[in-house]
């Protein structure tokens, strides 16, 4: 019964059958699109915007911490493959110089502007440790 209505309204039954399936994938790639957009929304109210506002005060173990914190949220996995490096990376070189002071800064400096006029004049020089007993090296 069902096979001789379908065949004899054939052209019919088909275009409706064709308008669903192409509404139902309409329909998906809408969602797909509001959902991706969606994501990358949570991503910069949740990581992005924090991240800004942690870089503009000074580096501190604190800050640090928080970035850390940051690193651990759900909305990271919304991140594309470079956003998540240059993450990585900026993670990376905040850990390096979160403890930086500047006396340390300045005495690397000279130290390395003292290796580079060595250098420049041919000296070969060697470094040698200084031994404290009760300090160590």
């Amino acid at each position: 019964m069902f096979g001789e209505w379908f065949c004899q309204n054939w052209y019919a039954n088909c275009f409706t059958i064709a308008t669903v399936v192409a509404s139902g994938l309409i329909s998906w790639v809408i969602s797909a699109i509001y959902y991706r957009i969606g994501n990358r929304n949570n991503l910069k109210s949740s990581v992005i915007f924090p991240v800004v506002e942690l870089l503009k005060e000074p580096y501190s173990e604190i800050n640090y911490k928080a970035l850390c914190k940051i690193s651990d949220e759900y909305s990271m996995r919304y991140m594309n493959k470079r956003e998540r490096k240059a993450f990585n990376d900026l993670q990376s070189a905040y850990r390096d110089i979160r403890s930086y002071h500047e006396n340390s800064v300045n005495a690397g400096i000279l130290y390395e502007y003292f290796e580079y006029e060595l250098a420049k004049n041919n000296i070969k020089w060697k470094s040698i440790p200084v031994v404290r007993p009760a300090k160590g090296v």
